[in-house]
């Protein structure tokens, strides 16, 4: 298995892992070049997705 697929399968559970939760938004970058910033997850007040 290459570096590639082991990235992409590990991003993908982080970014099912946190869809779940009802309240979290997972915006994580696959494939990226940056060392230090691979993403951000947004925490939502309540389910319906606003922002605090």
């Amino acid at each position: 298995m290459n570096n590639k697929t082991i990235e992409d399968l590990s991003t993908s559970a982080v970014i099912k892992s946190i869809a779940l939760t009802g309240i979290l938004s997972p915006f994580i970058n696959s494939d990226d070049k940056e060392p230090s910033f691979d993403g951000k997850v947004i925490i939502h007040s309540d389910k319906k997705g606003t922002k605090e």
